[in-house]
């Protein structure tokens, strides 16, 4: 009898640490989402075919993710051509707050949809009608195969080919593809010769954090992986506050929000270092800024933290170590570090304390200059100690700026 067999490429270490992390892509919960209003006519024929020659132009919104009898992590194999079913919806008849409500319904639905990686089925399109003239495409993509960056290259990408459907031009640029790139990174971290790029990670002895544990916390030995978030709104006088306090010290405002987080959480837990997650967007080279897939890591950055300090001491402290983490982010890999003997066992599971205080920080600006922030958790055990943080965070902003 012939094997059965697989012809495809391996995955990055990205990749198969949301494997690990998502039971072997059981979970689904990571989702990049976007919503985008489109004003103007628009042509659906043109749109459908500039949305299936962007599926066909980049390979990894075609592959899937195959795996044989006795295999734990998948091989993506990239398909001839790409399956992509638009849905339409056409709202015309409601007023704007049932549009409104509308709109925040299909797109909490198109959440919840349950890709098929064996297929290859890893994006979600909406096309949403609310006028002649007005437009909203809702776009849900597996974050197996994307990340924040990749999102935003999508919005480009489909616009520019959208404008070569309706002018019948042929786009003739090459793309680098998304298996190359796990190619180089899974090569990054066979070579010997970057023996000291690893070593700067495991000198950060990150595992120490693992010991740390919020008031109140209840221990379990089942956590269920189960992202969620909590999203804070700033208004206008907050915002102008923090902005003037980031430029007197010559900070992002992000560093900012980040500082007063990690010293929440240290004085929660009494601990004079923490770590948070600071999103990285793996593309520190100029060939990978247009690149698309899962480039991003979330990587622990922390600082030491003295009462007596002044908070302009510990922003200028946080700017550096963000930017000194910055120039190793590729090196850096959570299977290489599982595997060193540093690792303690608890922590080869992805299990809770350690996770937890590995939040990230998504801030973004609305058309009403309101920043949001928000903070993610893994597990579903945190979320009524996460909402309980939601206000120590912002009395703690408040008594900065103030």
């Amino acid at each position: 009898m012939q094997s059965l067999s697989i012809e495809g490429f391996q995955i990055s270490p990205q990749q198969k640490r949301l494997w690990l992390l998502s039971d072997q892509g059981k979970s689904q919960s990571y989702r990049v989402q976007c919503e985008i209003l489109i004003e103007g006519n628009i042509s659906y024929s043109s749109l459908e075919e500039a949305l299936r020659e962007v599926i066909n132009r980049i390979e990894i919104f075609r592959t899937s993710f195959q795996t044989l009898q006795g295999m734990t992590i998948p091989l993506q194999v990239i398909k001839e051509s790409g399956d992509l079913e638009i849905q339409y919806n056409d709202l015309t008849d409601l007023d704007s707050k049932k549009q409104k409500i509308t709109i925040e319904e299909l797109f909490a639905r198109q959440k919840q949809i349950q890709f098929n990686l064996k297929r290859g089925d890893t994006l979600a399109v909406n096309v949403i009608k609310l006028s002649s003239r007005q437009h909203i495409l809702i776009i849900t993509l597996f974050s197996f195969c994307a990340d924040i960056n990749s999102l935003h290259n999508l919005l480009h990408e489909i616009g520019d080919t959208y404008s070569s459907c309706l002018s019948q031009k042929e786009r003739l640029n090459e793309l680098l593809q998304y298996a190359d790139i796990a190619t180089w990174q899974n090569e990054l971290f066979e070579e010997n010769k970057l023996e000291v790029e690893k070593q700067y990670w495991r000198k950060q002895n990150i595992f120490d954090f693992i010991k740390n544990k919020l008031p109140c916390e209840q221990e379990t030995r089942e956590l269920e992986f189960c992202p969620k978030y909590i999203a804070i709104n700033l208004d206008a006088d907050i915002l102008r506050k923090i902005e003037t306090l980031a430029k007197n010290n010559s900070v992002s405002i992000s560093t900012i929000l980040q500082a007063c987080w990690q010293v929440l959480l240290g004085r929660l837990v009494g601990q004079s270092k923490m770590a948070i997650a600071t999103y990285y967007d793996g593309r520190n080279y100029e060939e990978l800024k247009s690149a698309f897939g899962l480039l991003a890591k979330y990587l622990p950055v922390h600082i030491a933290l003295d009462e007596n300090e002044k908070f302009s001491t510990i922003l200028k402290q946080l700017e550096e170590k963000i930017n000194e983490v910055g120039k190793w982010q590729e090196f850096f890999n959570w299977e290489e570090l599982i595997d060193s003997s540093d690792c303690p066992p608890a922590a080869a599971k992805p299990i809770g304390n350690f996770l937890f205080y590995l939040l990230l920080l998504t801030l973004y600006r609305s058309q009403r200059n309101i920043v949001s922030i928000t903070y993610r958790f893994l597990f579903r055990t945190y979320t009524p100690v996460s909402n309980a943080l939601k206000s120590s965070f912002l009395a703690g902003i408040e008594t900065i700026l103030w």
